[in-house]
């Protein structure tokens, strides 16, 4: 898979605010909250795989030439 500077640009900015942004996040983050009330959790750490979901979803939505 080749990448362009765009590619990288959609890479690593968001994995950069996920780094940014860690320390101020508390252990466990409210992901969904469910019809009975209750609420899920993540632990903090899971931003990072997050952070990698503009480029999955860029590279799926770039047209193939």
């Amino acid at each position: 898979m080749k990448l362009n500077k765009k590619d990288m640009a959609i890479l690593i900015i968001p994995i950069i605010i996920a780094l940014i942004i860690y320390p101020m996040l508390p252990d466990m983050i409210p992901r969904q909250l469910r019809l009975d009330g209750s609420v899920a959790y993540m632990h903090k750490g899971f931003i990072f795989l997050l952070a990698l979901l503009p480029f999955v979803v860029y590279k799926s939505r770039k047209p193939k030439n």
